[in-house]
Formats: structure tokens, sequence, C-alpha cells
């Protein structure tokens, strides 16, 4: 971060304003911490940016290896309790592009309440409704009408909520904003993550041979299938000679291969998934051998 923002340098991976009781602004994009090989798809590394836009009151940030926490904090003996941080989050390429991932969604994690609300999370124009935003498992959160989202108890439990349709499937969600209200009590933290939906990919073979390896695996929805822990064995008197599908896939071309036609190795691993599919290997008898 440039010498002239203000900054207050903590030991153990953090960083802490060292101001108080006014409005920080960012006016470019200079100011920003960057995750690098922070979620992969399609076999590609992405990078996870997020940008500084604005900072109320006081905010801490702590490092970890791949996610960063934002928090008020009680830095002076005069300080206030509460803070909160405007960020503008990109996934990048290893060029430095946006990257489309269809389905992807942004999430955060660790909203507590604690008799009063302590942490906050909203983005900017996003209206939160039943299509858009999804939860781990049962949980109980507080949506404001200006669609902050609070917690409603105290848990140490994995309590994340995912917001679909953000611009992040687009690389990039604008206005996320962090923070503790004012008046509450703070020393908790929020973080964001990327989630997406997944399904099951099978590999199955006819009375000919086997599935040596992998059997079934749990794949993003619109990433590709793979073979590559995947091989097939021919019983004696059988060669292999083909995969099917169970239902129509899309390659990465945008081509369509549809069910029970047949496709070779190379064509199962460009296969786009988006359901539930099954590859079946085929195999034929060796000539001279009795049918």
């Amino acid at each position: 971060m440039p010498s002239s923002h203000p900054q207050n340098t903590a030991a153990n991976g953090a960083w802490r304003t060292n101001f108080s009781d006014k409005t920080y602004k960012y006016t470019d994009d200079s100011t920003y911490i960057l995750v690098k090989d922070y979620f992969k798809f399609k076999g590609k590394w992405y990078d996870k940016k997020i940008i500084l836009r604005q900072i109320n009151n006081q905010m801490s940030f702590y490092f970890s290896k791949r996610e960063v926490s934002f928090s008020s904090d009680i830095l002076f003996s005069n300080g206030s309790m509460w803070g909160e941080v405007k960020v503008d989050t990109q996934i990048l390429d290893k060029d430095g592009n946006k990257a489309r991932i269809p389905n992807l969604m942004i999430g955060i994690d660790d909203i507590d309440f604690a008799g009063i609300p302590r942490e906050t999370f909203r983005i900017e124009n996003f209206v939160i409704n039943a299509n858009n935003t999804f939860v781990h498992h049962l949980s109980t959160y507080l949506v404001t009408l200006n669609n902050a989202v609070y917690g409603t108890d105290e848990s140490d439990d994995y309590r994340p909520v995912f917001f679909a349709q953000t611009g992040i499937e687009n690389g990039e969600t604008k206005g996320m904003w962090y923070g503790t209200p004012r008046g509450a009590y703070s020393g908790c933290y929020v973080s964001s993550g990327l989630h997406l939906r997944v399904t099951n990919v099978h590999y199955r073979a006819d009375n000919g041979g086997e599935i040596m390896g992998v059997k079934d695996e749990v794949v993003y929805l619109g990433d590709n299938a793979s073979l590559a822990e995947t091989t097939v064995k021919a019983k004696e008197n059988y060669k292999f000679t083909t995969w099917t599908a169970d239902r129509d896939v899309r390659l990465n071309d945008g081509s369509i291969i549809t069910a029970g036609t047949e496709m070779s190795g190379e064509q199962v691993g460009q296969s786009v998934i988006d359901r539930e599919t099954t590859f079946t290997a085929h195999f034929n008898k060796t000539v001279g051998s009795l049918k």
C-alpha cells in the first residue's frame, strides 16, 4: 500500500488503520490485496484481488494464506468500537483478465450476534431474495431493509451465506461492505469466499471391461469431466472401443454430442458438466473369439 495512505502495520499478518472518527476514500485502484492461486477452475488457477474503496471510522485487516478478514477494533483508549470498509472484489486469470465462470457465487462466513449485532455485510445495489441467496445449512440471519445481513446467534459452526448474480460470475463484485454497526461491540471477523454448485460424474463400463481408478467424482457446474485418474481395463478377449454419455453433452468448443453417440477419451475430458452425467466405456470381442 502506498506510504501516503494511513496505516499501522501490526505483527502476525495484520494491517490496521491509524485513524478513527473519519472517512477515508481511496480514489484509484492502487490500494489492493492480491491473493494468488485462490481458485482453480478447468485446470487453471485464478487470483483474487480486493480493491479498497472506503473506510469509515477504523478497520483491521487480518491475513491468512488464502483469506482476508475484516474487523473493526479497539485501537486507542478513546477509540470507537465500530467501523466498516468498502471493497471491490475481482477474480483474475494470470494475464490479469476478469474471469468468466458461470454460476460462481461469493459468500461470507462467521457473522455473529452475541446480544447485539456485531457484524454486518451488504453489497450495494444487490437485493436479497430466495433466488440469489443460499445457506450452507439451516441457519438464521437477519436481513434489513437496506439488504444488510446480520447474524442472529453466536456460533463457531461453518455457517456461510452465498450470493449469486453479484457480478463475480463475470469477474467482479463491486461495493462490498464489511463492518460492525455504530455502537456495537467488535473483536470478531468476517471474510468472503467463492462457491460453485457441484454435481457428480460417473465412469462405468459395459460387460467387456472395468473401470480402474476414479469411478465417481464431484465436479463444479460448468467444469470439465476428467479421465486423469480413470483408466479402462478390458477383459480377456475384449478390447476397448469407445465412450458414450447418458445424455447430450456440450464440448468446450460449443459442439454437441448426443446421448449414446461414440466419443473419444479426449472428448470426455472436454465435456462441460452442467448436471449429473454418466460416461460408459464400451468393449468389443477381439477377432477369433467366440461371440
